[in-house]
C-alpha cells in the first residue's frame, strides 16, 4: 500500500514476523508490517464522488465488484472487477490516486 502512497496509519492491523511464519495483530511492535482490514480497505474509498458536470456517483459493492454509479442517470464511473475483493479495493484506490482532481469526494 506505501507504493500507492497510502499513509500506513490508516492500517488497523499488523503483520507480525514469527518463527514459522506470521500473527496478524492490532498492536504494532517494532518489527511490524502495517496491514488493513476489509473495513479499513473500505474506509480508504469515498462513498460519494462528483464529477465536474455535478453528477454524484455512489460507491457500490456486488460481490467482488467496486464501482461507481448514478442510479438517476444509469451510468457507471469506473468498475473493478477483475480479482478478489480486496484486489478490485486496492485497484480503485489507485484509480482514485490518478484520478482525484476530476471528481469531487464526498463521505467516508
Amino acid at each position: 500500500m506505501a507504493v500507492l502512497g497510502i499513509n500506513p496509519d490508516t492500517a488497523d492491523l499488523y503483520r507480525i514476523p514469527m518463527v514459522g511464519g506470521y500473527r496478524i495483530t492490532s498492536e504494532w511492535s517494532n518489527n511490524a508490517v502495517p496491514c488493513w482490514s476489509l473495513a479499513a480497505l473500505l474506509s480508504l474509498l469515498p462513498l460519494t464522488l462528483k464529477d465536474e458536470d455535478g453528477i454524484v456517483y455512489d460507491r457500490c459493492i456486488f460481490g467482488e465488484e467496486v464501482t461507481y454509479f448514478c442510479i438517476d442517470y444509469d451510468l457507471h464511473l469506473e468498475s473493478f472487477d477483475g480479482g478478489t475483493l480486496f484486489e478490485n479495493i486496492i485497484e480503485c484506490v489507485d484509480w482514485l490516486k490518478h484520478n482525484s482532481d476530476k471528481y469531487e469526494s464526498g463521505g467516508k
